[in-house]
């Protein structure tokens, strides 16, 4: 070792580490946070902070900014797809709202009501209710209540919003458009 220190000879480990992992290019970007091996930008799968917006919790795994392509195929992209999906459900639910005086048809309706807190938006608030409501298998919210709070610090205020509704399922073919 001391041999290889006075010849000037790189050690192997960071001789590779120096190198991308996937197409060996001496530009490294970023380690993998799941594989731990180094990748150029060009080699990363980067995903926005918002790429899993309405989950209100999300697993260490999916937490980080950028992937390998190996890593992002075999843990994050089956997940993504799935939250798109579910996404996507959700801005198709249907509202009711506590005020609505026509009847729904319902199939069925769970239990307890879901509650979502401290969000800077009203659609926010009623798309995050949805997707909760998605989640758990309903493809609509009832008794949907949603409420707004100021909140005033000095010279500046701003909203915070709040709501709560009901997950139920309801008959599609009998909603009147």
């Amino acid at each position: 070792m001391t041999d290889r220190k006075q010849k000037g000879e790189v050690p192997v480990s960071l001789l590779l580490a120096s190198h991308c992992a996937s197409c060996e290019s001496k530009k490294v970007k970023a380690s993998c946070p799941l594989c731990e091996q180094t990748f150029c930008n060009s080699c990363l799968e980067w995903l926005s902070d918002d790429a899993f917006f309405l989950e209100t919790s999300r697993p260490a795994r999916l937490s980080h900014s950028h992937y390998c392509c190996d890593c992002f195929q075999s843990e994050v992209a089956d997940a993504f797809t799935l939250y798109q999906e579910n996404a996507a459900k959700a801005r198709e639910a249907f509202v009711f709202f506590t005020t609505q005086k026509k009847g729904i048809p319902l199939i069925r309706k769970a239990n307890q009501s879901i509650q979502i807190k401290d969000n800077p938006d009203r659609d926010e608030t009623i798309l995050r209710l949805a997707y909760q409501a998605v989640l758990q298998g309903h493809n609509a919210i009832i008794d949907c209540e949603v409420k707004s709070e100021k909140q005033r610090h000095g010279g500046w205020q701003k909203m915070k919003w709040s709501g709560t509704a009901l997950p139920a399922t309801v008959d599609e073919n009998k909603m009147n458009y």
